[in-house]
């Protein structure tokens, strides 16, 4: 499970429209919430159903503040009865929270770079429940996203050439 949802999260750092990555996140989302569910990682889980819930809906009306503070609202209360592990069940939450606040950007590379601090987060996250695959494809996720900012930068630079 945790390899194919990893698998996806890699392959969203290539994707450059954020109404695709948000489809494919919907997929590695239910994988990886169900991989944190059996390695009990609960708020891994949590965050996991929070976030398919969220990626739906914000793919089918516009992203909003009290929509954006509805989600991280409902992700900390159903998060906080499962922190039976110490405050490390945090780092979904915050995860989670970042992810959903940079998602009415406007600019790609802003979503990508959101995604990157969270999935350094992750990797603590993954490290800690010794789920070492999930670490290693946070690592690469952090690597295709950082790789996808420059796609987009290299992008942009070509369109303002071609302006010119």
């Amino acid at each position: 499970l945790s390899m194919l949802g990893c698998t996806m999260m890699v392959g969203v750092g290539f994707i450059k429209k954020k109404s695709k990555i948000l489809l494919v996140q919907i997929f590695q989302f239910v994988l990886q919430g169900l991989s944190n569910l059996v390695l009990g990682a609960i708020n891994g889980f949590v965050c996991g159903v929070v976030s398919v819930v969220r990626n739906i809906v914000f793919s089918k009306v516009k992203v909003s503040v009290p929509l954006k503070i509805i989600f991280i609202l409902v992700q900390f209360v159903l998060s906080i009865g499962a922190l039976k592990n110490g405050l490390i069940e945090m780092i979904p939450i915050v995860s989670g929270a970042i992810f959903t606040w940079f998602l009415d950007t406007k600019h790609e590379t802003t979503l990508k770079k959101a995604i990157i601090f969270s999935q350094v987060l992750w990797l603590v996250y993954d490290v800690n429940f010794r789920n070492y695959v999930g670490a290693c494809f946070d690592f690469l996720t952090i690597c295709s996203n950082a790789i996808g900012i420059y796609m987009l930068m290299k992008d942009m630079q070509k369109e303002n050439s071609a302006r010119e």
